[in-house]
């Protein structure tokens, strides 16, 4: 079976377990599901605004992490398996998850400084997002910006909507980390206490809500 990291980059052998069980069509993986509960209890947003797998208009184009192998488009040469790890861990499996931006906890303030807490996570090479290997984000609700693991996470323009939702991609031979809904809700309670954040503060918040949800973890 593949081998997966926790949060603490220890090895749990394990796969994607699909639910419901892999068919013709693109499926919501365990993790990610277990992932979108989290971020609808923290944010209050409506299940419609946490999204997993892909709708038409991803479909039609074929290319996303939001789509499995029933409907990726080959012929495209897809972005999302291109890569030898993504080749390796195609499935019927979705591999991304999208959050949208008003939130009723904290509205659309909170919502940004996620994606900035979230962005300078991942370029501090934060071990426990260590499965993403990219995000397409708003750092201020307007900007639509990406930044990709493959890049060195350098800040790049989207042409996603970023501006109303934020996007997340994981590799797909790796799954979500165990136990990120903990490490999501730490975060989320980190920047919802927080008001005009600047890079410093980013930088400390991020260290602090880590610190909290990895504390006492046992290894796997």
């Amino acid at each position: 079976m593949p081998e997966c990291l926790n949060r603490k980059g220890f090895v749990r052998r394990t796969v994607r377990v699909l639910d419901p069980s892999a068919g013709a069509v693109t499926e919501a993986p365990a993790d990610l599901v277990q992932l979108q509960k989290a971020i609808l209890k923290a944010t209050g947003l409506p299940a419609a605004a946490v999204g997993i797998k892909g709708d038409k208009k991803h479909a039609d184009k074929g290319v996303s992490y939001h789509l499995g192998k029933d409907q990726i488009k080959r012929s495209k040469h897809p972005y999302s398996a291109r890569l030898q790890r993504d080749i390796n861990g195609l499935t019927d499996a979705a591999s991304a998850i999208d959050i949208g931006d008003d939130w009723p906890r904290g509205g659309r303030e909170a919502w940004k400084r996620f994606n900035n807490l979230l962005v300078a996570a991942l370029r501090a090479g934060d071990p426990a997002l260590v499965t993403i290997r990219a995000t397409n984000f708003s750092p201020d609700g307007s900007e639509r910006k990406r930044a990709d693991r493959q890049k060195a996470f350098r800040v790049e323009g989207s042409d996603d909507n970023v501006d109303i939702h934020t996007h997340i991609e994981w590799y797909r031979d790796a799954g979500v980390a165990a136990g990120s809904d903990d490490l999501v809700e730490a975060i989320l309670a980190k920047l919802n206490s927080k008001v005009g954040l600047t890079a410093d503060d980013v930088a400390n918040a991020v260290r602090a809500a880590l610190a909290e949800a990895t504390q006492d973890e046992p290894e796997a």
